[in-house]
């Protein structure tokens, strides 16, 4: 895989829009009962579609203060120096909160060296991993709390944080991911409401530093535990957590989170998490975009008889052969497989017409040099049927 040159993202705009409609604004003239001239109120202009860039990082890293790792060239600023190097457009900082080297000061420092090292081409942001041990537990990174709290402390578990997590929202957005997910982790997918649903919107379909039998740096696919968090009514969508615990992984891993958003900031990445605007990718610039019936990936839909598909998929190594998109499924409950189109380029789209039939759809992307399995795995829609 090639790295990339040019790390501004590749622009797509929704529904298809070339320019913005510009309307005449038209009054009329009416005359009331007490003889007086009114003016109509002017028809309004219609609002521009938001235009969405790829960026490509990781929404997960530990440095020294995650307590097993005191090595002394494992600080925040290794992580962050090393995620620039390397090409990554953001990098989360997220160690665990039950270790005694995380601390209000190790807090408030991270703080401090994630805003330093923002900039117009990239973005860190301070979270934190909530790590239940005790099984069936769990572990989770939650993003942009102003406090944090540790599994362990006295009477803490899923329930508690969850509604902790609410309570922290207020000048900022606060979100949440489920961590490297087992099949029955987290209760086995327990405590869901409508308001800790909205709060945690992502799942690491793919995580980790392990590696294959040639020495490479794999991410572990965690599938099965994405589909039963869909089945029983998360809506989550999927991310790609490095989970390096020392920065020298950062350069030799090729998975990415990917996020759709307007802008490379820290607002823009935090309103494309909020959404659900991202998808997991085994390849570091592979970009995916879709809509349905004009909505962009991410979106809950107003119970569609019909969902209209408009796909846009692209690498920019049109050199690599490997990197030619050679077919996109869409996927709806269970894993069933509602439609496939096989392709043999670097950059397609695929426009198609569904019966909707399933609670929620996402997609599959399959490239030719991957053979055991899919590359990117795109955030659902949900349809809200019952």
């Amino acid at each position: 895989m090639k790295r990339l040159t040019d790390r501004c993202g590749w622009i797509f705009r929704l529904d298809m829009i070339a320019a913005m409609v510009v309307l005449l604004l038209m009054s009329s003239c009416t005359t009331t009962d007490k003889g007086q001239a009114d003016l109509a109120d002017p028809a309004l202009p219609e609002q521009a579609a938001p235009v969405y860039s790829c960026y490509f990082g990781t929404t997960h890293g530990h440095d020294s203060f995650s307590g097993h790792n005191r090595q002394t060239k494992n600080t925040v600023i290794d992580h962050l120096d090393q995620a620039k190097t390397n090409g990554y457009q953001f990098y989360f900082i997220t160690d665990h909160s039950q270790y005694d080297t995380f601390t209000p000061d190790s807090w408030a420092s991270t703080l401090a060296d994630v805003n330093r090292y923002t900039t117009d081409t990239f973005v860190a942001i301070r979270g934190f991993e909530f790590s239940e041990n005790d099984a069936p537990g769990g572990h989770m990174n939650i993003y942009n709390t102003p406090e944090y709290i540790s599994a362990t402390a006295p009477g803490v578990n899923f329930p508690y944080m969850y509604d902790w997590m609410i309570g922290k929202q207020t000048s900022t957005p606060v979100y949440a991911s489920f961590n490297h997910p087992e099949a029955t982790q987290y209760n086995n997918w327990d405590f869901l409401t409508p308001e800790r649903r909205d709060k945690v919107t992502m799942l690491e379909v793919i995580n980790g530093v392990g590696k294959d039998k040639s020495g490479e740096i794999v991410g572990k696919l965690h599938y099965t535990g994405f589909m039963n968090a869909l089945e029983r009514g998360w809506r989550v969508a999927p991310i790609a957590g490095l989970d390096a615990h020392v920065p020298e992984a950062i350069g030799k891993a090729e998975y990415r989170t990917g996020m759709l958003a307007t802008s490379l900031t820290k607002d823009g990445l935090l309103d494309a998490m909020g959404h659900r605007r991202t998808f997991a990718t085994y390849d570091r610039n592979l970009c995916v975009q879709y809509t349905v019936n004009g909505k962009i990936m991410g979106s809950v839909l107003d119970n569609p008889a019909t969902l209209n598909f408009a796909i846009t998929v692209a690498d920019p190594d049109t050199g690599d052969e490997n990197d030619k998109i050679t077919k996109i499924e869409i996927i709806g409950d269970r894993g069933a497989v509602a439609a496939s189109q096989a392709f043999d380029e670097h950059s397609v789209t695929w426009n198609t017409s569904l019966n909707a039939q399933y609670r929620y759809y996402f997609l599959k992307i399959y490239t030719a040099g991957k053979k055991d399995g899919a590359t990117a795995y795109a955030a659902p829609v949900w349809t809200n049927r019952p």
